[in-house]
């Protein structure tokens, strides 16, 4: 799988709320970095429990891709993350980057960069 493959499919598994497709496209080591998770999240087991977690916290999400780029073994992406809070029904919405480190067509490490000033 390609870079952008990677990210495209990571996207969709969001957006249909489904942790396990996330964790299956990681390396059994890989690494999954996201600023709004209290820790790194490694390994399949660990981010797919981060992402259920996560994801049990929203409804409704969408991912809006700005900028799509590709070299070789990493992809980098622009974009912003829709979505509903599902406690308030308040938006959680914000523009994000992310970094995607490929290993033999699966993700070695994943790191996103938000910008949470829209969730304050």
């Amino acid at each position: 799988m390609s870079p952008k493959q990677a990210i495209k499919t990571l996207f969709k598994a969001w957006e249909n709320n489904d942790s396990d497709a996330v964790a299956d496209l990681f390396t059994t080591d890989g690494v999954y970095e996201d600023p709004l998770m209290p820790e790194t999240l490694t390994g399949n087991k660990n981010i797919r429990n981060g992402c259920r977690e996560s994801m049990d916290l929203i409804t409704g999400c969408k991912i809006e891709v700005y900028n799509l780029f590709e070299n070789a073994d990493t992809g980098f992406v622009e974009g912003l993350f829709v979505s509903r809070l599902i406690e308030d029904g308040s938006a959680f919405t914000f523009p994000f980057m992310a970094i995607v480190e490929m290993k033999n067509g699966k993700i070695a490490r994943l790191a996103e960069y938000l910008d949470t000033k829209p969730l304050l």
